[in-house]
């Protein structure tokens, strides 16, 4: 392991050389996060999208709008006329 530093109360461990271990953006990090959360959700529901949005405290359309768009359901096919 490496030095134990002291940031905002919490000891963290440093360890290996800079630049040994990848970094994620921030937009990365919370892109994973957010399709974590739905994908829980989402199987927790067992795929209802009202259920899931209630889960995470939002409307069944942005649940099922947020979904489709992260890929965890399919997007829906053209409507017949």
């Amino acid at each position: 392991g490496g030095p134990l530093v002291e940031v905002g109360g919490e000891r963290l461990l440093l360890g290996g050389a800079p630049g040994d271990e990848p970094v994620e953006t921030l937009a990365e990090t919370l892109e994973r996060a957010r399709r974590e959360a739905f994908a829980r959700a989402f199987r927790a529901a067992g795929g209802n999208a009202a259920t899931a949005g209630r889960l995470l405290g939002l409307s069944r359309s942005f649940a099922y709008k947020e979904a489709v768009r992260l890929g965890l359901i399919p997007a829906p096919g053209p409507r017949k006329r």
